[in-house]
């Protein structure tokens, strides 16, 4: 999946119009207008949802897989799902639907740049994890964060690729089982001791 020199955005969850797929892909489409080089890799399946019926987003992705910037990979299990943001660039999730991107802990987890909407639950999700947040529905807002990733890729691919370690350890901290674990038990101690 790496492409050197091109920017790699990893989508993540089922191809849905409330979660800013085709957002994303016009935003990638206008990118790319501009001489950046950048791919989406995709899995999941496309489904109808409160915005665009079943049929309509069959319809319209359907006519973007011409396109060799958009390589689609179907459904795919977690541990792969896993693996192939390990080997992106970006986790975009521009939604305007999710409660808590799972994407995005494990974008977050593997030290991965993140595009997502401004919304208080992938706000939340994100906590202090660097991100470039943007409006809902703005593909415009989604293409200069591409572009600037593009560009910050280009100017030095080792220090970019590395950006996030820091971070990635805190998430991977903040997500673990082990501190799932702690808190739980700290909760039940108060509540047996408020009895």
């Amino acid at each position: 999946m790496p492409t050197p020199g091109v920017l790699t955005v990893f989508w993540n969850s089922n191809v849905m119009a409330s979660k800013g797929f085709f957002d994303l892909a016009d935003a990638v489409r206008q990118v790319r207008d501009d001489g950046f080089p950048v791919r989406i890799v995709s899995v999941g399946q496309p489904r109808g949802d409160s915005e665009m019926n079943g049929r309509e987003v069959a319809r319209r992705f359907h006519a973007l897989l011409v396109h060799e910037w958009l390589d689609y990979r179907g459904s795919v299990d977690q541990a792969l799902a896993i693996k192939m943001a390990a080997e992106a660039d970006v986790i975009c999730l521009p939604s305007r639907s999710e409660a808590q991107g799972i994407a995005i802990i494990e974008g977050m987890c593997a030290g991965k740049a993140l595009v997502v909407s401004d919304i208080p639950a992938l706000r939340a999700t994100v906590g202090d994890y660097p991100a470039w947040f943007v409006p809902v529905r703005s593909v415009e807002a989604i293409a200069e964060a591409l572009r600037e990733l593009c560009r910050r890729k280009q100017m030095n691919p080792a220090a970019f690729a590395g950006s996030l370690k820091e971070a990635a350890a805190a998430a991977r901290e903040r997500f673990s089982a082990e501190r799932f674990d702690r808190d739980m038990a700290a909760i039940l101690r108060l509540e047996l001791a408020a009895e």
